[in-house]
């Protein structure tokens, strides 16, 4: 070891110079023990999302002009959502919603300062004028995906088509109810890219 006496001569502080340059170098990355080149790999860790996906033959034309409450099947809450929204019913399209769900919206309103008026102005935007139809269903674990196109009904409109792909899962008293558990999950924003795969780079 250099002692505070050898750094006081040039030779010292020019060996010391070099064994610092060095350093990095030896211990290869951080190693204190001489190692081979470092080779840059990678292991997979491979995530399959099943689900099923069919259409409706035809597609189901949802009547919009009343509100409809029925949460007996998938269909039915999905039916309730989007004439709730038509109807511009808050109250009714806000019971449609699983309790985690009313409770998520609840407080990302208070953040954003949404009331219920600045949703059902929305609403009444999106589907003035359009019909809407029931086009696919995707089951994937406890829970069903029901696809609804609202299409306006004068295409002079410059409006596009405006897609709801509702996701609805069952109580435990029988009750069908739309939740927010999927919302970033890949199968809600790839079923209609099959065998679509997604790389994460994770470090």
């Amino acid at each position: 070891m250099l002692g505070p006496r050898m750094l006081s001569t040039p030779r010292a502080w020019f060996l010391l110079s070099i064994l610092l340059a060095a350093a990095p170098l030896a211990g290869n990355h951080g190693s204190k023990y001489n190692t081979t080149k470092p080779e840059q790999l990678e292991v997979y860790e491979k995530l399959s999302y099943s689900y099923t996906h069919c259409k409706y033959d035809p597609p189901v034309s949802v009547s919009v002009s009343e509100v409809f409450t029925r949460f007996d099947s998938p269909e039915d809450a999905a039916m309730s959502l989007m004439s709730a929204m038509a109807a511009a019913d808050y109250a009714s399209y806000y019971r449609v919603w699983t309790p985690e769900a009313q409770k998520r919206m609840s407080d990302e309103d208070k953040a954003h300062h949404h009331s219920p008026d600045y949703w059902t102005k929305l609403w009444t935007k999106w589907l003035r004028g359009s019909k809407v139809d029931m086009t696919d269903r995707i089951e994937t674990g406890n829970y069903v995906i029901i696809n609804m196109i609202a299409t306006p009904v004068r295409p002079d409109t410059g409006e596009e088509p405006a897609e709801f792909p509702w996701v609805l899962t069952k109580n435990s008293k029988g009750r069908w109810e739309a939740t927010l558990d999927l919302n970033s999950d890949p199968v809600l924003l790839n079923w209609r890219r099959p065998n679509f795969a997604i790389e994460r780079v994770i470090r």
